[in-house]
């Protein structure tokens, strides 16, 4: 990587390897994360309550630059206070969700500021141009990958109340 005379080695494979199970397995979480967003915010509607997004819409303002910023957050918002019912002791959304929405925020900006440097390093030819400026992505992509861990920690126990108290309102409006 550092040089044009340098021989692939066991350790490229490795690597090579591990980029596309990552690769593969986020988009397995990006279609499941969508599939899940869908579908609690369909729920919702057929639960009665009045909130502004619509399933497609759950998905889609990941997708929208700069609307990405804030609108999936009040999505979540949305699908936290449609999920439980007026009567619910645990209505207030989770302190862990402005979290959760910070991580997520601060890994795509590491994400792609360590993308954009790797560019200018010669990430992409035969050998790295800029030796010091591609370490420097390597320390970015490892932050970004560690918020984006903690990120997805939290939001799965969030999404996991969600579930739960969807459920449970399903099973309470088939009894009344």
């Amino acid at each position: 990587m550092f040089g044009p005379e340098e021989p692939f080695s066991i350790g490229d494979g490795i690597e090579g390897v591990g980029a596309v199970t990552l690769a593969l397995s986020f988009i397995v979480c990006i279609v499941l994360f969508s599939v899940f967003s869908y579908r609690a915010v369909k729920n919702i509607h057929i639960f009665g309550e009045n909130i502004d997004t619509k399933p497609g819409w759950a998905v889609g303002w990941y997708f929208i630059p700069f609307a990405n910023l804030w609108k999936p957050y009040g999505v979540m918002s949305d699908m936290w206070d449609g999920s439980h019912s007026n009567n619910d002791p645990d209505w207030d959304a989770p302190k862990g969700m402005p979290f959760w929405w910070i991580c997520w925020i601060v890994s795509n900006i590491a994400s792609n500021a360590s993308n954009r440097m790797g560019m200018r390093a010669g990430m992409l030819s035969d050998y790295a141009s800029d030796v010091p400026l591609y370490k420097t992505t390597l320390y970015l992509d490892i932050f970004s990958a560690a918020t984006g861990i903690i990120a997805a920690w939290v939001i799965l126990g969030i999404l996991r109340v969600i579930a739960e108290k969807q459920d449970i309102r399903m099973h309470a409006d088939a009894f009344d």
